[in-house]
């Protein structure tokens, strides 16, 4: 993980599609963002470059290839209440519709050899790229709170009763 990586994932964030569609409220400080990315890049539980299954969550930046270039991240973060796990995904503006986001879901589906299910999604209903991205990569629509729909996928790729 390099310095441009960390001004990249804050970029994303701040964005204003980003902060339209995420779950995130206010407005994030880079001071946090450089201090919340400086004490993760040390955590032995997250994992740069591939999204990998663990305990607590880990992270993972898809980089384009030939260049390199950091173009999207996914987090997956552990529901401490409930159980399973919650993901996260953003792209930088310039790579959005090109099917990244769906990849990247897809590979941390089958990259979980020890998958802890269900996995959960919090999409904004206007957010119909992600809905789209979510379905598409084997994710199910379960219920809508607030204009909110959760997406989820729990025994194989799909979870039962789902809501349409």
């Amino acid at each position: 993980m390099r310095y441009d990586d960390c001004v990249a994932f804050y970029c994303w964030w701040t964005d204003r599609e980003s902060r339209r569609f995420g779950s995130s409220v206010g407005r994030l400080r880079w001071q946090n963002h450089l201090r919340w990315f400086a004490e993760n890049i040390k955590n032995p539980l997250w994992f740069v470059g591939e999204i990998e299954d663990t305990y607590e969550h880990s992270f993972g930046i898809r980089r384009r290839s030939g260049d390199y270039r950091a173009i999207g991240a996914l987090r997956v973060d552990s529901d401490a209440v409930g159980g399973g796990k919650w993901i996260s995904i953003v792209l930088a503006p310039e790579e959005r519709g090109k099917g990244y986001g769906t990849e990247m879901l897809r590979r941390l589906l089958l990259d979980q050899e020890h998958r802890v299910l269900p996995l959960h999604a919090r999409i904004h209903r206007f957010n119909l790229p992600s809905q789209r991205a979510f379905e598409k990569a084997g994710f199910r629509r379960c219920r809508r709170d607030d204009g909110v729909w959760q997406y989820w996928v729990c025994e194989g790729l799909t979870t039962a009763g789902a809501d349409r």
